[in-house]
C-alpha cells in the first residue's frame, strides 16, 4: 500500500479567503513478484503571481524556504495574466521546489517577440543555499519554428553582486549537469543562506506563416548545507521530470553569440 498525507496551503488574495486543508490518499499498489509497504508526506504552499507581487511581504513557505520579495515584468506576451499564473512552492525528498505553472506563450506573425522577468527572494532558515536545479516544459507550433531562452541570475542581497548565473535553451532544459561552455551550472559560489532570484524567459517566433511558442512549466529545486557542512548531492527528482519536459517540444536551438 502506498499512502501520502500532502499538506496544502493556499493563499489566492482577497477574492479567495486562505484556507488550510489536509488531505489522505489511500491507494493499492500492486506489481508482480513485489509486495511493500511505502510512506511519503508532501508540504505544498500555493498562490497566484499577482496576489504575491502586489507587496513584497506576501510569501510562499515549505520546510525551511522562506519565498518573498516576488515580482515580474511582461513584454509582448500574449494575453498574460499574473493571477492565472499559480506559483507553488513545495517539499519532497529533502528538497524544496518553487513552481511556475500557467500561460506564459507569445503569438504572431515571423519575427515575434516577448519575454518575462520573474524575480523573488529566497531564504534558507536552517543552512546555505548550494546551488538551484532547474527544469522547464516548453512547446511551439508548428513543431520546429520558435525561440526559447531561460536566462537566470543569483544575487547577494548585501551587495548585489552576482554569485550564479546559467542559460537554458531548447535541447538543454533542465539542469543538472550543466555544461560549463554553455554556462547553464547555477552553483551559489559562496553558499549563502539568502539570494535574490531573477529569471529571464525569452521567446521568439521564426515560422514564415507565424505561430505560437509556450512556456506552461517553469521550475526551480534548491540544494544547501548547514553552515560549514558538506553539499547534498542530487536527488534525482530533477532528471525524473525530463521525459515531462521533453513530450511537445518542438522548438529549434537558438545559437548564443
Amino acid at each position: 500500500m502506498l499512502f501520502e498525507t500532502e499538506m496544502v496551503e493556499t493563499n489566492l488574495g482577497a477574492k479567495e479567503q486562505p484556507t488550510m486543508k489536509t488531505r489522505s490518499i489511500l491507494a493499492m499498489a500492486v506489481a508482480a513478484g513485489t509486495m511493500g509497504l511505502a510512506g511519503t508526506a508532501r508540504a505544498v504552499t500555493v498562490d497566484n503571481l499577482a496576489h504575491l507581487a502586489s507587496d513584497p511581504n506576501n510569501s510562499l513557505t515549505v520546510d525551511d524556504k522562506l519565498f518573498d520579495n516576488f515580482g515580474y515584468q511582461v513584454v509582448g506576451l500574449s494575453s498574460f495574466d499574473p493571477s492565472g499564473i499559480l506559483v507553488t512552492a513545495s517539499a519532497l525528498g529533502g528538497f524544496e521546489d518553487l513552481t511556475w505553472t500557467g500561460n506564459m506563450s507569445i503569438a504572431g506573425p515571423p519575427g515575434t517577440t516577448g519575454e518575462l522577468l520573474l524575480t523573488y527572494t529566497v531564504t534558507a532558515l536552517n543552512g546555505l543555499i548550494t546551488s538551484i536545479d532547474q527544469f522547464f516544459v516548453g512547446n511551439s507550433v508548428p513543431g520546429g519554428t520558435g525561440i526559447l531562452e531561460i536566462d537566470e541570475l543569483v544575487l547577494d542581497p548585501s551587495n548585489n553582486a552576482s554569485v550564479a548565473s546559467s542559460h537554458l535553451e531548447v535541447n538543454d532544459i533542465v539542469d543538472p549537469p550543466g555544461e560549463l561552455l554553455q554556462g547553464d551550472n547555477l552553483d551559489v559560489v559562496p553558499p549563502l543562506g539568502k539570494v535574490n532570484v531573477m529569471k529571464d524567459i525569452g521567446m521568439g517566433i521564426t515560422n514564415p506563416n507565424g505561430g505560437l511558442v509556450t512556456v506552461t512549466v517553469s521550475r526551480q529545486s534548491f540544494h544547501q548545507v548547514p553552515a560549514g557542512g558538506t553539499p547534498v548531492t542530487e536527488s534525482g527528482t530533477t532528471a525524473l521530470l525530463l521525459s515531462l519536459a521533453l513530450t511537445g517540444l518542438g522548438l529549434v536551438r537558438k545559437s548564443v553569440v
